[in-house]
Parts: C-alpha cells; structure tokens; sequence
C-alpha cells in the first residue's frame, strides 16, 4: 500500500508535543528535552538566516514555555512556521518545495543576513545566468587580460554569487558583473585601477 507523505511541519509540531511529554512533572528528562529543542532551534535560526547555535538560557526559556502549555510553532519558531512544505511523491522518490507562506513577506538577501527569513532560490539554468566569459568581459570592456584579471581582483567580482561562479572548469560572469566593471572604469580610468593593483601587488 502507498504510504502518504508525511507534511514536515507535522513533523515539526510532534516533535514539540513529544518535548513537552519530556518536560512532564516528574519524568526528570530535561536534557533530553532541551537537545531536541536544541535541533529546532538550530533549523529555526537558519530559517531566520541566523548560523548561531542556540545558548543554554534561550533553550530553557522555549522550554518553560513549552513546560507552560505553549506549543504553537508560531509562537516558539517563527522561523520554521514561516515556511510552507509541500510534498509530492513516496518510497525513494519524494520531491520536497519549500515556500513562504500567504502573506509572509519576502525580500532577496545575501545569504547569511540576520534576522531574515530564509527562503532557498534556485536559478533554473545558471549558465543563462552567468552567461559572460573573461574573453568576453575583456572585449565588452576594452580593456586588456592583466588589466581585466587586476580589476576583477580589487572588486573582488569572484567572492559574490551575484558576479561570478566557477562552473565545471572555468569562472563565468554575470551581467552585474559587467555592470559593475563597466561603472568602475567610468569612476576611473583603467590606467589608475592598474596602479592600484600594481601598488596592491607589491
């Protein structure tokens, strides 16, 4: 018989119930209790766009709560009720598409900002997004390689994902960065950029 996916927050949810029947008068399972949360808080934070591991003082606040009555996820874990799980599939096959929820409101972060929700953006086809190779950048700009490998360095075009991606075996470029290559030589002549590499260099 096909056995029904099982919707994650549900998941979520028992493991809250199952954290309080721990915390019960008289079961003394406390720290058993307080690492499960540990691991909820853990996935809560990264939904929130925070990588910190939660501090003892903050797990027993969630517990006394929970210890209280209080077991809406909304309440406990904004982050993780914040998001919607939709399951489709079962046995080794099961596609798994995370969202934000009605009338949560989103906004596109750098990966890492505190005290975001976190929701995950996959581009389709990357090499339609990073449609731009050095050769390429060099003639849009006009520009030499030594001039071009200087001024991708001292923007650091290869340290963010909005510029830059190493693909199979090469680096590939973005339309932002051209955009912001071209803005550079527009600052400044490339003349100048390549003293400040040369002099960056020494």
């Amino acid at each position: 018989a096909t056995v029904a996916p099982i919707d994650p927050i549900a998941l979520f949810a028992e493991e809250v119930e199952q954290v309080k029947r721990l915390l019960a008068p008289g079961t003394r399972r406390g720290a058993e209790a307080l690492a499960r949360l540990r691991a909820l808080a853990i996935v809560d934070g990264a939904m929130s766009g925070e990588r910190l591991q939660p501090s003892e003082n903050e797990l027993r606040k969630v517990a006394a709560k929970i210890g209280a009555g209080e077991t809406h996820l909304d309440t406990l874990f904004p982050g993780i009720s914040g998001i919607s799980f939709s399951v489709e599939g079962s046995g080794p096959a099961v596609n798994l598409r995370i969202s934000k929820k009605e009338g949560i409101p989103v906004k596109l972060m750098p990966e890492g900002t505190a005290g975001t929700r976190v929701v995950g953006v996959k581009r389709v086809n990357e090499l339609d997004f990073y449609n731009l190779r050095f050769n390429e950048l060099k003639t849009k700009l006009g520009i030499t390689q030594n001039q071009l490998s200087a001024l991708v360095e001292l923007l650091n075009i290869k340290t963010s994902e909005d510029y830059s991606k190493y693909i199979i075996t090469t680096w590939c470029y973005s339309q932002n960065a051209l955009k912001s290559l071209e803005t550079a030589l527009q600052n400044k002549p490339i003349e100048e950029w390549w003293r400040e590499y040369r002099m960056k260099s020494q």
